[in-house]
């Protein structure tokens, strides 16, 4: 039995229980997959709208930034590091970590990176974090770098400084100088006998101006 519209029966399949589910059918799988990626994105900006735009770049693609600077240490040592890391605004984590961040206005930074020396190039975990909200521009900032091994990982710096604009300028009073040998080699005790202080200044930079600074060292 057909339906009837205002100007007579409607054609099959488009009337009646069967037409109306047909018309009315549940988001796909897909769709909904955007909406929330969407949401997500907009939650994730209004949170911490600095992250989609560090150090005066846009990180909106990958919310990740780059960063190479070359380290000078008290203890006459110098060397090339290079750091990757991205803004969390989920404040997880233990709340021993020493970067854990549970409030609005702070966000936990993690990723890794490379730290060039005489001796050789170790691969890096990037851990800190930055106290902003909208813009970097003078946020304090942390930054601890371990290199990972087979007991977990070896913290050689302990970083801190505040942004200036682009640049990224830190300072390490604890650790790197006690970690690290004027030449590079990692310490199996830490010692005091070089105890100094370690600064650098990241700028926005790829791996191969890393490459490219780490040469340059090489070649002094």
């Amino acid at each position: 039995m057909n339906d009837y519209g205002p100007y007579g029966p409607l054609p099959a399949g488009l009337g009646g229980p069967a037409g109306r589910r047909r018309r009315f059918r549940p988001l796909g799988c897909l769709t909904l997959l955007v909406i929330l990626a969407v949401l997500a994105a907009a939650g994730y900006a209004l949170l911490s709208p600095f992250a989609l735009h560090i150090g005066g770049r846009s990180t909106l693609v990958d919310r990740t930034w780059r960063g190479v600077g070359a380290i000078t240490a008290t203890n006459g040592g110098q060397y090339a590091v290079y750091v990757s890391f991205r803004a969390d605004v989920s404040h997880e984590g233990s709340s021993s970590d020493p970067y854990h961040c549970s409030q609005p206005g702070c966000d936990t930074i993690h990723g890794d990176g490379k730290l060039c020396t005489l001796s050789g190039t170790y691969p890096l975990e990037v851990e800190g974090e930055v106290y902003a909200w909208w813009s970097t521009d003078g946020a304090l900032t942390h930054v601890r770098l371990s290199v990972p091994n087979s007991k977990g990982s070896t913290i050689v710096a302990l970083f801190e400084g505040r942004w200036r604009g682009p640049e990224l300028p830190l300072t390490d009073s604890t650790e790197f100088t006690v970690a690290l040998t004027r030449e590079g080699v990692i310490r199996t005790a830490r010692s005091t006998v070089d105890d100094g202080i370690a600064r650098t200044t990241l700028r926005y930079a790829g791996e191969d101006d890393f490459t490219s600074a780490c040469r340059a060292l090489a070649g002094r």
